[in-house]
């Protein structure tokens, strides 16, 4: 079975993998074949998942990566393939900062399939894309399986060292939806639609 940190340790692509300046696993050759078959899932490695970026259907409709791209402690019921983290390949999240990058190129990709960007990596500040009304309308009012995404995400967020990220990620969509946040002036597009005014889907 595929293991959350191969799926971010190897890089990959048209099923040939390295590690490119990613850190080797502790483990002998002879265990090195189970490691990379341990890398790819049936959606592909984390590098083909990645190539998705901005194609909302394809990330809409597949539901069996957001157990890889954000593992945690808790088993998938939607994905019996994939495992939840364990403690100690928690902690190499936390500590391996390529494996680190790719998680925010993971984060960075679901935030655009919402309609959202992450302007500070630091902090995770959080603003609308322009012309993500639609985006946010589609993923969390028309689709709401996206809910439990969410949920997982942030699950994963505290899981894997990236706890500073849980607060923006939920201050941000509390103030799309309730429109009462002081820090943030810009109308909220669900405190907008509730008035009578609904975004075009893009």
């Amino acid at each position: 079975r595929s293991q959350p940190r191969a799926i971010y340790s190897l890089t990959c692509h048209r099923g040939k993998f390295s590690f490119r300046g990613m850190k080797q696993p502790e483990t002998s050759m002879t265990s090195m074949s189970s490691f990379i078959e341990a890398s790819y899932t049936s959606v592909g490695c984390v590098d083909d998942i990645h190539r998705w970026y901005g194609n909302y259907a394809r990330l809409e409709k597949e539901h069996a990566y957001i157990q890889w791209l954000f593992p945690n402690h808790f088993s998938s019921y939607f994905s019996i393939e994939s495992v939840p983290l364990s403690e100690r390949e928690a902690r190499i999240f936390r500590e391996d900062v390529q494996i680190a990058r790719r998680y925010i190129t993971s984060y960075k990709m679901f935030l655009d399939f919402l309609g959202l960007r992450l302007v500070d990596p630091n902090t995770g500040q959080l603003e609308r894309l322009p012309g993500g009304e639609g985006r946010l309308y589609e993923a969390l009012v028309i689709n709401t399986h996206n809910h439990l995404r969410i949920r997982r995400i942030l699950a994963s967020l505290a899981a894997t060292g990236f706890k500073r990220y849980m607060k923006p990620l939920v201050r941000h969509l509390a103030w799309e939806i309730t429109g009462q946040d002081a820090q943030n002036a810009e109308p909220a597009w669900f405190w907008n639609r509730w008035s009578g005014r609904r975004p075009a889907l893009t």
